[in-house]
């Protein structure tokens, strides 16, 4: 695949992989299964971006960093998949 449209695509997909859990969780019920998997989903980019922070989660900027970490995360796993070359015979 062609390396500029693999990281268009990581960039959509891990953009897509954040704003859609973000936008829906609080409209969902809270413990409910779907609440669950937006929350998992969100995981990676909190766990990270707690290790930088001195004032915890409860700081204005964690949300946004947190956001920010989990796309990176996202869309680098998705570019490392998608510029895999394929063992042609």
């Amino acid at each position: 695949m062609n390396r500029a449209l693999a990281l268009i695509l990581a960039i959509l997909i891990g953009f897509a992989a954040v704003a859609i859990p973000t936008a829906l969780q609080p409209r969902l019920l809270a413990g409910s299964v779907p609440d669950l998997i937006c929350s998992v989903m969100l995981a990676p980019g909190t766990m990270v971006a707690d290790l930088f922070l001195d004032r915890g989660t409860a700081s204005p900027e964690f949300l946004p960093l947190s956001r920010l970490i989990t796309f990176i995360l996202f869309g680098g796993v998705t570019y490392g998949f998608l510029s895999i070359k394929k063992p042609t015979i």
